[in-house]
């Protein structure tokens, strides 16, 4: 098991009007691995009347069909199923039971809803949980987002780990803590699950500091797979007619040097990649194979790159692209300089 970090600020935001007499329902967003759950848990780790329930939806998934199974799960993790009357839909009853809650001036219970990994919800009313389906940017709430570890978070966690591997091999001392830091950070990014996959649990399998460079640089290049897979995959359901130019802009822009990822409106990314706003959002969702290239913001509708992996992987395609619009600029040069030769002389060049 890796190291906890209170990640102070999130939580902070999370419970920010949880003593207000009707609380808002709240939003966490954040990449997969992120650490939403592990966030939205921490936050309300005190207080008594949390109930966690994991819901998957589908496209296919009734707004009916989504209450009442969640609603289903919220009497099974209170042990309550066997006590629901048979007919009666589970939704109905958490409802009355709420209700009597309110009546009763008791502090209402709080929902941690997971949903397909995607995103959290926190909320305190029965009926907001029930419209989890709803289109994000169309849901009343406050947004909250969970980005990967801060350099700082990230560099105590990556130590700890490594103090935590010296420990179990104290007879090895030719361990540079400061360079598998900086290796950590530079090759996988700061992401707390990927760190606690890489820091904690491969590490843990390595009897030597050769053996935890090769693991960081295993965990690099399946990552970096992911992402280039992901991207292509972006990138092929794209329209034809998508400009090359204004793609080349924004995912330079994305793929910024300085390890941060740049931000951009949401409306401008999805102009780029010849798309509405919604369908940009569909794409990026949409992905199957590897990771989803970009982060996007319901709340403020903004876009960045989803990791440093997924900015390697853009700068590479900016490449790529820059190679074939250089290719194909001489390749017009040469046959316009070709076409001014005189046929005989042309002739005898071929």
């Amino acid at each position: 098991m890796g190291r906890f970090i209170p990640r102070e600020e999130v939580i902070k935001s999370i419970t920010a009007d949880r003593i207000q007499e009707n609380p808002s329902t709240v939003l966490i967003i954040g990449n997969r691995g992120a650490g939403k759950s592990t966030a939205a848990i921490s936050a309300f780790s005190e207080q008594q009347g949390v109930v966690y329930t994991e819901l998957g939806i589908s496209s296919q998934s009734s707004d009916r069909d989504i209450g009442s199974v969640w609603a289903a799960k919220v009497l099974g993790a209170l042990g309550m199923q066997h006590t629901a009357p048979q007919e009666e839909d589970p939704l109905a009853v958490v409802r009355g039971a709420l209700q009597e809650i309110k009546q009763g001036g008791k502090q209402r219970p709080v929902f941690i809803i997971d949903v397909n990994a995607q995103f959290v919800v926190v909320v305190s009313a029965a009926h907001t949980a029930a419209a989890v389906r709803e289109p994000l940017c169309s849901l009343r709430v406050r947004t909250v987002e969970v980005g990967d570890l801060s350099e700082t978070e990230a560099t105590e966690y990556v130590k700890a780990a490594v103090s935590k591997w010296r420990a179990a091999h104290k007879a090895i001392v030719n361990l540079d803590e400061t360079q598998l830091v900086e290796e950590v950070l530079s090759k996988c990014g700061t992401q707390a699950l990927l760190l606690k996959q890489l820091c904690f649990d491969s590490w843990s399998a390595c009897d030597t500091p050769s053996q935890m460079h090769d693991a960081i640089k295993a965990f690099a290049n399946r990552d970096y797979t992911h992402a280039v897979a992901g991207l292509d995959g972006l990138l092929a359901a794209a329209p034809a007619t998508a400009s090359r130019a204004e793609q080349i802009e924004v995912l330079s822009k994305l793929a910024a040097s300085d390890g941060k990822s740049a931000i951009l409106d949401l409306g401008q990314v999805a102009a780029a990649f010849g798309v509405t706003r919604p369908e940009f959002v569909d794409l990026n969702l949409a992905v199957c194979l590897g990771a989803h290239p970009f982060t996007i913001n319901p709340d403020t509708l903004q876009v960045r790159a989803a990791s440093v992996v997924l900015q390697q992987a853009m700068l590479k395609q900016v490449e790529v692209w820059k190679a074939e619009e250089e290719k194909e600029r001489k390749l017009y040069l040469w046959q316009k300089i070709v076409r001014k030769i005189p046929q005989k002389v042309r002739q005898g060049l071929l």
